[in-house]
Order: structure tokens, then sequence, then C-alpha cells
């Protein structure tokens, strides 16, 4: 007779076979009845098996919710290259009172309205004013020569930048 791990007995025949008429399992007579609720180490058995079924049930959900989270990312993700793709610059106009606080802030419109005479004018002493400035403070004159080129497009760049060659401001 031969004694295998699963708690069966078998028979071995001539040759090395085993006879499965003669098999005998004890295993079946184990769950039947009250027997298995009175085993402690059934119930123990019991008990491991359900925590590890839990931690597998537990590492699906967050696979699941992580997975989700991933895929949230990738969608908000791809939304934010899309808006950033459709910019847009909308200039505003703002009004300001002589101590310079803002009295209306309002965005610019493209339509025929005339512009206030009085702005045009300061704009314009603004860049002569920047154009013929000297200072001291090298700092200062080329903050005040960006601003001046700010406003300076197409020839009269062209002019700052044969006059400024000529007449460099930066050399005492």
């Amino acid at each position: 007779m031969v004694r295998f791990a699963g708690s069966c007995e078998a028979v071995r025949v001539s040759g090395g076979a085993v006879d499965e008429s003669r098999t005998r399992d004890r295993s079946r007579h184990r769950t039947v009845g009250r027997m298995s609720e009175a085993n402690p180490y059934a119930e123990a058995r019991r008990e491991w098996n359900d925590r590890y079924l839990e931690l597998a049930r537990e590492r699906r959900v967050w696979q699941a919710v992580g997975s989700a989270g991933v895929g949230l990312s990738l969608i908000l993700a791809a939304g934010m290259v899309w808006v950033s793709l459709q910019h847009k610059t909308v200039p505003y106009v703002v009004e300001v009172d002589s101590l310079g606080a803002a009295l209306a802030i309002r965005p610019a419109e493209t339509g025929g309205h005339p512009v206030d005479e009085r702005i045009v004018r300061y704009q314009l002493a603004a860049f002569i004013r920047g154009t013929r400035q000297v200072m001291a403070d090298r700092i200062a004159m080329k903050k005040g020569l960006e601003q001046v080129y700010a406003y300076a497009r197409g020839p009269a760049r062209i002019y700052l930048d044969e006059y400024y060659r000529a007449n460099n401001p930066f050399v005492p």
C-alpha cells in the first residue's frame, strides 16, 4: 500500500500501476456533516484563504482606480494641449485718471471708432522723450531704449538703429 499527501490510500498492483477501484479518498469523509464546522484547522485554512482572496480583490480594485486615474490624467493633458493651441490675444484699453488709477477697462474694439487725440499725443511725446533721453544709470537707459524700440517698426526701427550706432548713448 502506498500513501499520498492528499490523504488518499492507493493499492499498487503488479507492474506498479495504481488500482483505481481500490483507491480510498478520506478527504471525502471529512467534509460531510458537522465535522467541517467543528474542525478548527479547516476554519483556519478557510480564514487564511479568505484573507488572500480579500487582498487579491483589493489589489484589483486599486488597479482599476489607478488605471482610471491615469486615463483621466491623459484626457486632461490632451485637453490642456488643445486649449493651449487655441491661443487668442485680446487687447484691452485701460483709461486712467491723472493719478494713474484705472477708470475703465474694456476690450479694444477694432471698429472704426476715433482714437482720443490726447492718447495719441501722450504716446508720441513718450516716444520722443524716450529717444532723446540720456541717463547716467546704464540699466535705466537700457530699459528706456527697450520701451522706445517696442513702439518702433519698419523704417522707424532702421532709423533708430542707424542713429544709435552713430550716437551711442552708453559711451560717455
